[in-house]
């Protein structure tokens, strides 16, 4: 199994010299045959669905789309659970909740937030709470080597790449103006 992510980052490849037919070069070694399968993901999703379902995309039809959905509130547990699973931490069942509301049960942000409540329970008094959940949270936003940060700096970047200036600055400012207003 080969599984390529953010695999929509190829379509930058192409503007350097000799890489016209970059995604042909993938439909061939796609076309191949042999025992590998191959799997591409990616967080810009129409960037992707255009690369890959575009007709006329030399990818057209090498793939099949499946999205994938936030986890439940079970799942967003039963993973918090596997990352709390530690003698030296006990959660409250409205952790979870609380945890689930935050991420909104995308398995990324599930998993960077429990890992910070851990972190900050073993440093503190030992307990996940709603409240410990909020501040752990708080962390992964702004904090030094904070996951949801870096993830939130990529995903501003890729929204608002632009050669125009006037378009960028146009972008960061709807961009803005969503975050303030949620």
């Amino acid at each position: 199994l080969i599984m390529l992510d953010e695999f929509q980052e190829i379509a930058r490849l192409q503007a350097f010299a000799g890489t016209q037919n970059l995604l042909g070069t993938v439909r061939a070694a796609l076309d191949r045959p042999g025992k590998v399968a191959y799997t591409v993901a990616g967080s810009r999703v129409t960037a992707l669905r255009n690369i890959i379902g575009d007709s006329e995309s030399p990818l057209f039809t090498r793939f099949e789309q499946i999205e994938l959905h936030p986890f439940g509130l079970e799942a967003t547990g039963d993973l918090a659970t596997l990352i709390w699973d530690d003698e030296e931490v006990v959660y409250e069942p409205d952790a979870i909740v609380r945890l689930y509301k935050i991420a909104a049960g995308w398995p990324f942000y599930v998993q960077a937030v429990a890992l910070r409540a851990r972190q900050l329970a073993r440093a503190g008094n030992g307990r996940i709470n709603p409240d410990l959940i909020d501040m752990a949270f708080q962390q992964e936003l702004f904090g030094r080597n904070a996951s949801i940060g870096q993830q939130c700096r990529y995903l501003l970047e890729t929204a608002t790449s632009t050669d125009a200036a006037t378009m960028r600055n146009a972008l960061e400012s709807v961009l803005r103006q969503v975050a303030r207003w949620q």
